[in-house]
Order: structure tokens, then sequence, then C-alpha cells
């Protein structure tokens, strides 16, 4: 019945209705194009993205204490025509908010994973531990599971393949003893702001071949050659600040029919075609339902030389596990 009801919301928003694309290239519209045949979950401020809410430790915890954090997910109604397909996961961080201030927080590296059974993943496929450093005591906050907007990826038509997640923390006391851990989540199709769903439509994937040269000069053209779900869609280009998120460039660009690698670009200048300062900027890729699929960090520098080569190589995880 979950699944039924996720068809249903999900494909109301996929296919709203938008303006035409303007030309070719490059499109004012934010909504999906009406050629577009993609479904998209149910709108919230980053489709395909990993927040979720947990209930935070109700005990201290002594410095030497072990914390562990792991993730699973599986295929919501999974088929055998589901069997193989890759997902791929971005860095996520765990957060558990302490008192009176600060967190507790553990990242989780990105990791590329196949699909073998219809089963929740091995616990220990996507875990990490780490001793503490010192005595903590835990807020009355939410702890929460992050991946920064970034999407989940898979290599699945868009709307073919529906994934659920759940995590959980552990801790071992640092004089031994047994584990206190806190409940797995529950996956939901619902989440209150600012959290996500847990249950929804992984973004196809979408991965990086090359991109200009870094540092980039200030006030140019900087591109990246993408490959993956690039046919017949569309892309949003944003640079932005990394401190707080606040985008400077927002430029939407149609692809080709048929298309195997597209090349995407943004300038490195403010909207009023004034060149940015030297500094770190974000440039972030979403796809056509708004999923972060893409964060690259660039360093732009003054124009002049001094610039160094793209990598040569794709962008890409190179392990891959089943679970």
């Amino acid at each position: 019945m979950a699944l039924v009801l996720l068809l249903v919301w999900a494909g109301v928003a996929g296919r709203m209705a938008a303006p035409s694309p303007v030309g070719s290239g490059l499109s004012v519209s934010a909504s999906i194009p009406p050629w577009n045949n993609w479904t998209c979950n149910p709108n919230n401020p980053s489709p395909a993205a990993l927040d979720v809410p947990a209930a935070n430790p109700t005990r201290s915890e002594e410095a030497g204490s072990n914390l562990t954090v792991s993730y699973e997910f599986k295929v919501e109604g999974y088929v055998h025509a589901d069997y193989g397909k890759t997902i791929y996961l971005p860095s996520v961080k765990a957060v558990l908010p302490t008192a009176p201030t600060g967190n507790l927080s553990l990242p989780l590296l990105a990791k590329t994973v196949r699909i073998a059974t219809g089963n929740w993943s091995s616990p220990h496929l996507l875990s990490s531990s780490e001793k503490i450093g010192s005595n903590v005591t835990f807020s009355t906050a939410k702890a929460y599971l992050s991946s920064s907007k970034q999407a989940v990826m898979a290599n699945a038509t868009s709307g073919t393949l529906t994934l659920e997640f759940r995590w959980h923390w552990s801790f071992v006391p640092a004089g031994g003893g047994a584990t206190r851990a806190g409940p797995w989540t529950i996956p939901s199709m619902n989440a209150s702001s600012p959290y996500l769903p847990s249950i929804f439509y992984p973004a196809p994937y979408i991965g990086v071949l090359s991109t200009s040269p870094t540092p980039a000069p200030s006030g140019s053209q900087f591109n990246l050659t993408l490959d993956g779900f690039v046919a017949n869609t569309s892309f949003r280009m944003v640079l932005e600040y990394p401190n707080n998120g606040t985008e400077i460039q927002s430029i939407w660009e149609n692809t080709s029919r048929g298309a195997q690698k597209s090349t995407v670009w943004v300038p490195l200048a403010y909207r009023s075609g004034t060149p940015v300062l030297p500094a770190s900027y974000l440039i972030h890729v979403h796809d056509v339902c708004e999923a972060i699929v893409v964060i690259l960090p660039i360093t732009v520098v003054a124009d002049g030389p001094g610039v160094s080569p793209a990598p040569s190589a794709p962008l890409s995880l190179a392990k891959v596990d089943s679970f």
C-alpha cells in the first residue's frame, strides 16, 4: 500500500505543468519541462537526499566510549529485475546534539553498491565507529543522519526503483559492558521540515567525466561534462558560497535527445555579469527533479596563468560492493 501511495503522489508532482524551454540550451523555467518524462518524488527541500531524524541518547557517555553509526537500505517491492542495479550513496554524517551546546558527529564515506537481494543491507556495509575524546551529555534535540542535500543515485530510470533507509547509533562503554543502542528509525514517505522522507525514488545516476581546469579564472565559464542519464532532460547549474549556501548563479540547461554525455556550464560571475571575487565556491548540479547529483568545490583565482589541467579520468567511485 505504501508503494502505491508513493507512486500516485510522486506522479502528480513529477508531471506538473511548466513553461516551455527557452531555445535549445538555457531555460528560465524552474519546473519540469513538459517534454520530460521523469517521475519525481513529492516536493521537499532536496528530493532523493538523506536527512533522517532519530531519538538522541538519553544518558551521558564517558571519554573512551566507542560510538558506532550504521545505516541500511532495501528495495521496496523488490523484483528480480532490480538485481544488479547500482546504488550510489553520497557521504553522510550522523549528528548527535550535545548539551549545553555543540554536536557529536561521525562521518560515513560515500559508497557504491550493487543490489543482490530484497532484504535490508548488512549493518556492517554502511557503518563507521570512533572513540569519543571527552565526556558528553546529550541534549533533548533530535539526532539525525544527513547527506547535506546530496542525492542518492541509482542506474535506474526515474520512478522505477523505490528505496527505504533506516539508521541507528550505539555505544560500547569505555570500561566495557553491554552495548547501549538506539532503535532503528522507521522508514517513512512523510517528514517534518527540516527532515526528508526516508522512502523515495533515488535520482537517476549522473557522473562527471571531466571539468574545466582548476583553479579557474574569475569571470570565466566553468564546464562540466556529465554522463549517465543525461538524454532529453534538464540540469540546473548553481554557483554558491560554501559557508551559507547563498546562490550566486542559477541556470537551467537542456540536453539533447539520445545524448550519452552532455557538457553543462556555469559562469563564475554574479548575475549582473561582474566576475566573482577570488575565493572558494561550490558548484551544484541539480537534475530535473531538483535532486543535487553533483557537488564540486572549486577555487576561483584572478585571471592569469597558473591554472592546472582538469582530471582526465572519470570522477567516480571505483569500489563496488554487493549486499
